[in-house]
């Protein structure tokens, strides 16, 4: 799609050959595909389903891609083989279900994307490393979508960048072993998500973010800050079913509040909060933490990392509530 304007598929459309099935290489275009599936189905260097590429090296601007079902079964583990890959700017990715069966992420998005919005997309994922959506960008919004991994070392969402919202999706990611959502940045927020993973459930990097009111189940490690600063961690809900961590504060992260959160824990050697390695002066308050395993051994509403040195580093801890019950 070389011309502005809107497009729609008007049928089902499959094939086998190497390449890209829609390429959209020009501004202010609607594609919709109404309902229609686009199927591709090879072991060549398909790269890519849907694509929206630059033009002059610059972002594409203005864009909307919806209704689309697209299903890619091509085994991508030595090339490129992508559901949707994006280099957009100001643009809308709606209500669209993809299927990946292959090793590479359902959604791309490349790092000049700034204000673009996914609302109501539907992604699956099957194989190791196939992360439902990956990228980075500015003021991206993600709102109400429904992601599954079904694979090993994938994230649900891996974003990086500045000021974007996760908010009110659904995660699954329970054969994971890494975070179902992890997020590089600052000025980030992470609000009323929905996720469940076997691995971490949030893990987030860097400074300035919010990671407020998200419902977390998770086999081992609730919500995890790695070299984090000034984030703050407010009114989340946190079941560990397994031996593990509630809230992780780990890698010298540091001033960051953690407040009015509530833990729950069900097995042994479990911890509600662990302060780890060169936390220092984080402000922990008014949490309620929950141990539903009283004979059990080693378990802890606070624990902290301590290899011969002082292990609080001027933490703050106050009025919290801890329960065994």
């Amino acid at each position: 799609i070389n011309a502005s304007g809107s497009y729609y598929l008007a049928n089902n459309i499959s094939t086998s050959m190497s390449g890209t099935c829609i390429l959209i290489n020009s501004n202010n275009t609607n594609f919709d595909c109404n309902g229609n599936t686009i199927f591709m189905s090879t072991v060549g260097p398909s790269s890519n389903i849907i694509v929206a590429q630059s033009v002059n090296s610059q972002s594409i601007n203005n864009i909307s891609i919806k209704n689309c079902n697209i299903i890619h079964q091509g085994y991508g583990w030595s090339a490129p083989a992508n559901g949707v890959v994006l280099n957009i700017k100001n643009s809308s990715i709606i209500n669209n279900t993809i299927i990946k069966y292959n090793n590479y992420p359902g959604i791309i998005i490349s790092s000049a994307s700034s204000n673009v919005s996914f609302i109501n997309n539907k992604i699956i994922t099957t194989i190791q490393g196939a992360h439902g959506i990956d990228g980075s960008g500015i003021n991206l919004k993600f709102i109400n979508n429904d992601i599954t991994i079904f694979g090993i070392n994938a994230h649900g969402i891996r974003i990086g960048g500045l000021n974007n919202l996760i908010k009110s999706n659904n995660i699954s990611a329970e054969f994971n072993t890494i975070a179902a959502l992890e997020v590089v940045g600052t000025y980030n927020k992470i609000i009323s998500n929905n996720i469940k993973s076997h691995g971490a459930a949030i893990s987030a990097i860097n400074i300035l973010n919010t990671i407020e009111s998200n419902s977390v189940i998770s086999d081992t490690l609730g919500i995890y800050l790695y070299y984090s600063g000034n984030t703050t961690l407010v009114n989340n809900k946190i079941t560990i079913i397994n031996s593990g961590v509630g809230i992780l504060l780990n890698a010298f992260s540091s001033n960051n509040l953690i407040l009015s959160n509530d833990i729950y824990t069900f097995d042994q050697s479990s911890s509600g909060v662990y302060i780890g390695l060169g936390a220092r002066k984080n402000n922990i308050t008014n949490n309620k933490i929950t141990a539903l395993h009283p004979s059990s051994l080693d378990s802890y509403g606070f624990e902290f990392y301590n290899v011969g040195q002082t292990p609080d580093y001027y933490n703050y801890i106050y009025d919290n509530l801890i329960n065994v019950t």
